[in-house]
């Protein structure tokens, strides 16, 4: 049966994050599900899980995407037949991240989210060769179309989310995992802590690429995850 794969987007990210990839992974089932407004990762995955129609799928999250993929394997191992876990962080936010998240949401409701992401966010989400491209407008769009109010609760998603490295040993659901060299966000000592402590793990790491990496190298991802899934699943 033609494997499913359930697509996790990162914050301020919808659909278009992975359009590149799953363009090119032609022999698999994709549903990229949009972000509910709901305020904790736990309330998140309930409520995704509830609506996945499929009895059994492959988890692919990118960055916050990632974290969410993790709480929906803690909820419902039983229905992940694998995970690709990219650009991400296990941990629990850092309490520096917290405050300038805050910061950077009272800078959207002074200034305007589409000012904030261009003078803040995408010069961190993107490396330096992509960041004013038409990568960056891309990415923009992306953020203004998910907007404020999902902002708001998907941040206090991430800063009350719980430290997930626990879990990791006890994923046995072969896993992927996504990491680049130039992710600031991300770094690739995440994915490190990832590919040492769950079984069954590949680690990949791009170069020249920053964190969103799906945006910036999808053929190098899409090739990664293609040779993966017709290994595993």
């Amino acid at each position: 049966m033609t494997p499913t794969i359930i697509w996790l987007p990162g914050f301020l990210c919808h659909y278009d994050l992975f359009s590149d990839v799953i363009g090119q992974l032609e022999d698999f089932e994709h549903e990229v599900v949009e972000l509910p407004h709901k305020d904790t990762m736990a309330a998140l995955a309930s409520d995704l899980l509830q609506k996945i129609q499929a009895r059994t799928f492959v988890l692919a999250g990118l960055s916050m995407g990632g974290i969410l993929a993790l709480e929906m394997y803690q909820q419902a191992a039983e229905r992940i037949q694998g995970l690709i876990l990219m650009n991400t962080n296990p941990k629990a936010e850092n309490s520096s991240v917290s405050i300038s998240r805050r910061a950077f949401i009272e800078g959207c409701e002074e200034g305007g989210l589409g000012t904030m992401l261009d003078r803040e966010l995408i010069p961190k989400q993107l490396s330096p060769t992509v960041a004013y491209s038409e990568l960056a407008l891309r990415v923009k769009e992306m953020g203004q179309a998910v907007g404020l109010k999902a902002l708001k609760h998907h941040a206090n998603a991430l800063e009350s989310r719980p430290c997930y490295e626990e879990l990791l040993k006890s994923i046995s659901a072969p896993t992927l995992i996504v990491s680049s060299k130039g992710d600031i966000i991300c770094p690739v000592a995440n994915h490190l802590t990832l590919f040492e402590e769950i079984p069954h793990a590949e680690l990949y790491v791009l170069s020249d690429c920053g964190h969103l990496s799906t945006i910036e190298k999808p053929k190098q991802v899409a090739r990664q995850i293609n040779g993966w899934l017709n290994h595993v699943i």
